[in-house]
């Protein structure tokens, strides 16, 4: 009966914020989410957030990808129980949960395949709110996670922080400094890793920055959301610049946690309909990709090429090696 209750606590330590991350490890009888395709629950302070994700089994005939990314707020989050005369039914998403679900969808809709066209959802629900940590960083990270540990195919993980820069220089736990040039002088910028609602009241920056790692571990950044007074343009790029290294460290636990726990994703097969329209979609950039063979160099320029080609169209290796293979047959037939 042990293994029915099992679960994994990883407590990891950014920039002195404690993120809490638990998830379901094989199934878990009496705990919640046992049916998303991944599920997980993420906590900053004593704010918690349980993120889900799961996808359809049927294709959808559609032009897009139909991906729902719903941020829920709930009473109970902050201890708000009512009486007899209380409201049970759910009301409208207030305007701050839905430019947090917009935030979300737009740093994680790129990386899925742009073939796929199953119903995807994810659902961010605030479980506990201390009033104090913003429940959309959280729930941030609690929708990357819990794509990773799911079935969906998804080419995250992905990151995000908040940067605050203070009015004032007082000095605070959480303040790291860093030296920029202004007017070829050295100012000293104190930034603030993820501020409270407290500190981000008294602050000229509040940026919320986040961003994906490539294939040589440098960071991308994404997504750039936030408000703030008349700042110079160097502490901008500077704090932009100072959101890396903890954005680099909440991606390589995301991929330290998968490699631990985490399902197989499906293949997404593509019709032959599709690859017909896709084919004469693409057809001169795949002719050009293959007459690039016959230059010095070809076979590996070739190589480089159709492999862009094919991250730009969205398909599997067998699913393009077939358009290929279909261009060839018709331009012999042609012939």
């Amino acid at each position: 009966w042990v293994s029915f209750f099992l679960r994994i606590f990883i407590f990891v330590r950014v920039f002195f914020k404690s993120f809490s991350i638990f998830f379901q490890f094989f199934f878990t009888p009496l705990f919640f989410s046992t049916k998303a395709s991944g599920s997980v629950l993420v906590s900053l302070g004593h704010t918690v957030v349980l993120g889900t994700a799961t996808i359809g089994e049927t294709e959808l005939e559609t032009d897009f990808l139909p991906l729902t990314v719903e941020y829920q707020e709930r009473f109970y989050a902050s201890g708000k129980i009512g009486g007899s005369r209380y409201i049970r039914r759910e009301g409208k998403p207030s305007e701050a949960a839905i430019l947090t679900a917009r935030m979300i969808d737009r740093g994680i809709r790129p990386y899925f395949p742009k073939n796929l066209r199953r119903e995807v959802q994810v659902v961010l629900t605030v479980f506990a709110f201390d009033e104090e940590n913003d429940p959309d960083l959280p729930a941030f990270l609690a929708a990357s996670l819990s794509l990773l540990l799911s079935n969906i195919p998804w080419n995250g993980p992905v990151g995000g922080v908040r940067i605050g820069i203070p009015k004032t220089n007082s000095q605070n736990p959480n303040t790291n400094s860093q030296k920029i040039n202004t007017n070829s002088q050295q100012v000293k910028v104190p930034f603030v890793l993820n501020p409270t609602y407290k500190q981000r009241e008294n602050a000229k920056l509040d940026l919320f920055i986040s961003g994906i790692e490539d294939q040589n571990g440098d960071i991308l950044f994404n997504n750039l959301d936030g408000e703030g007074e008349e700042v110079p343009e160097e502490q901008i790029l500077s704090g932009i610049n100072f959101s890396k290294e903890p954005i680099k460290k909440l991606i390589s636990l995301q991929k330290e946690i998968q490699k631990r726990e985490s399902k197989q994703k499906l293949i997404i097969e593509t019709n032959n309909q599709q690859l017909d329209t896709l084919y004469k979609k693409y057809l001169k950039k795949i002719r050009a990709n293959l007459l690039l063979e016959r230059e010095e160099n070809g076979k590996k320029k070739s190589s480089l090429a159709q492999q862009k080609l094919r991250e730009e169209i969205g398909l599997d290796k067998p699913s393009f090696e077939t358009l290929v293979r279909n261009d060839i047959i018709n331009s012999k037939s042609s012939i």
